[in-house]
């Protein structure tokens, strides 16, 4: 195996560790959202104020936002949806650089499927937070504007990230006839 080879198997390794780090904190988050959901809708009055009072928003000790808690059970289950979302994505990611390390290449097809899985996922995951905020918000916000709206910043990575794909499609195969003419 050249230098080359070598490096890219190394780094695409640390890279699936920390990967595999941060899916296990986003799990852990998951976990705490859905347990934080579950004190908000079935525990007396007052372990529920209490969580309540601890997720307030604040600016210098004084609360900014009063949100009922019958309100934050939608803010929770939205705060759920998008950390699934971005779990998906982290694994795919990490299955990306795992398969890296392991064949000591990127041009692999399954690679290629896996980065348009990504940038379609992340489309797919602003739209839907766009639109969840946007309910949530006409439920929880009683006057004001209801605006919906997404982030083109996503919309512009996602972009990027499926024209990376169509390259390393392209060095899939450039891959493969280099292998056929040796």
């Amino acid at each position: 195996m050249n230098e080359t080879k070598q490096k890219i198997a190394k780094t695409s390794g640390l890279v699936a560790i920390v990967l595999k780090i941060s899916l296990i904190i986003t799990a852990i988050g998951i976990g705490a959202v859905i347990i934080g959901l579950g004190v908000l809708a079935f525990a007396d009055t007052d372990v529920a104020r209490s969580l309540h009072d601890a997720m307030m928003i604040t600016n210098k000790g004084v609360p900014t936002t009063e949100i009922a808690i019958s309100n934050m059970i939608p803010l929770v289950a939205l705060l759920i949806v998008q950390l699934a979302m971005v779990f998906v994505v982290l694994l795919i990611i990490h299955r990306i650089f795992t398969t890296i390390s392991r064949e000591h290449t990127p041009f692999m097809v399954v690679n290629v499927k896996r980065m348009k899985q990504v940038a379609i996922l992340l489309l797919v995951m602003e739209s839907v937070e766009g639109t969840l905020g946007f309910i949530v918000q006409r439920v929880v916000t009683v006057q004001g504007l209801y605006n919906y709206s997404i982030d083109l910043t996503w919309v512009l990575i996602a972009g990027v990230i499926y024209c990376i794909a169509l390259i390393f499609d392209y060095g899939c195969q450039l891959q493969q006839q280099s292998d056929e003419t040796l």
